[in-house]
């Protein structure tokens, strides 16, 4: 009786590429047609979409995804935890920066009083 290979949850008896150890395997199969790669702003439209299908403004998702929260899935809470420990890119304090940044050249309404006039977003005078 010959005794069959184990094969990876999902894996089918198709011949497959490993990737990497631990990693999906994908058919060999020349005939499946790769997308092409998406641009910068593609991405960025895209994830748009999806705030718009959701109903969110852009600053609802950051704001949603930092509420301390128990019932976090076991993959939002590892996003976040590898966001906060510095293991992934751009690096958190980089994304403050640019937030910032773009905060303080950006300008706000003349009639928005939740701001003092010469600060900005961190009610912080402008220098």
């Amino acid at each position: 009786m010959q005794q069959e290979t184990p094969r990876r949850v999902g894996e089918t008896s198709e011949c497959v590429t490993p990737l990497h150890p631990g990693s999906r395997s994908v058919p060999s199969s020349s005939t499946e047609e790769s997308r092409p790669a998406q641009s910068r702003s593609m991405k960025i439209e895209k994830v748009l979409d999806v705030l718009e299908e959701v109903k969110w403004p852009l600053s609802r998702f950051p704001e949603e995804s930092f509420k301390s929260s128990t019932d976090r899935s076991v993959r939002h809470q590892r996003v976040l935890t590898s966001m906060m420990h510095g293991t992934t890119k751009p690096y958190f304090a980089e994304v403050l920066g640019l937030a910032f940044e773009n905060a303080r050249i950006a300008g706000f309404k003349s009639n928005d009083s939740s701001i003092p006039p010469g600060h900005n977003m961190l009610n912080r005078p402008l220098s």
